[in-house]
């Protein structure tokens, strides 16, 4: 059975994805509780200015609520003024779009983007998808990148979700292939497009972000040209951040 938070959390992501609201007997059945229990727990939520019926409606949806709460919970993760500023100069550069994406644990979600379009950039906060760390390209960038100590405290937690010795090392491979690379692809396929991804680092040494960049027209035959764009742009982020490179000495 489902826990109070379980269904709190199943109704915010059903209706997050919903833009005309979602009703009792949509909820009901994506949470598998009867029509009668989803009406009390909506009803619930809309008494605590969590969700909000239009009139007559038989949709509920969420109240800007979450919006003051998010704004709340992303202000620590906001890249500095300087980051956006790279990042328009970055979608202008290759024609295309740039965004920053950050971790909170082994959530991986994007926070501002720019698209360059018909000669100007647009920045907007970035509401795209979530992803668990390793489930996608940009969680697995990000955490290559991240301290030893954290690295396997998030190899721990896969094996705890019920990840196989075989796929641990795997994973574990993959985080190795990225850092040696410094950067990562995602490759187009279909609708989904090419992408290149990069680590912002910080003060800490390792990574606080990503930088990711998507080609327009003119860049979509030169990857080469794409990547060392966003390669020049990412050092410049990561210096603007705090990152020193450690110089030997002989």
């Amino acid at each position: 059975m489902a826990t109070a938070v379980e269904r709190l959390n199943g109704v915010i992501e059903l209706i997050s994805g919903e833009p005309q609201g979602a009703t009792a007997a949509q909820v009901a059945a994506e949470l598998k509780m009867s029509r009668q229990a989803a009406v009390r727990l909506l009803d619930s939520m809309v008494g605590a200015n969590m969700l909000a019926r239009e009139g007559d409606s038989r949709r509920y949806r969420l109240t800007l609520k979450f919006y003051y709460w998010g704004a709340k919970a992303a202000s620590p993760f906001l890249p500095p003024p300087v980051i956006n500023q790279e990042l328009v100069a970055l979608a202008e550069a290759v024609d295309g779009a740039a965004f920053y994406l950050t971790r909170d644990g082994t959530l991986v979600i994007g926070l501002e983007s720019t698209d360059f379009k018909g000669g100007r950039a647009v920045t907007l906060p970035y509401a795209g998808r979530q992803y668990h760390w390793s489930d996608s390209v940009f969680g697995l960038t990000h955490v290559a990148f991240s301290s030893p100590r954290e690295i396997e405290a998030l190899i721990r937690l896969e094996a705890e979700r019920g990840r196989q010795a075989a796929e641990i090392d795997d994973l574990k491979a993959r985080l190795a292939e990225i850092r040696r690379a410094g950067f990562t692809e995602r490759p187009e396929d279909g609708p989904r497009p090419y992408m290149a991804i990069a680590p912002l680092f910080d003060g800490t040494g390792f990574a606080g972000g990503l930088l990711v960049v998507r080609p327009g027209a003119k860049f979509r035959a030169d990857t080469h040209g794409l990547v060392a764009a966003l390669l020049s742009t990412a050092s410049r982020c990561s210096t603007a951040l705090g990152y020193r490179e450690a110089i030997a000495v002989l």
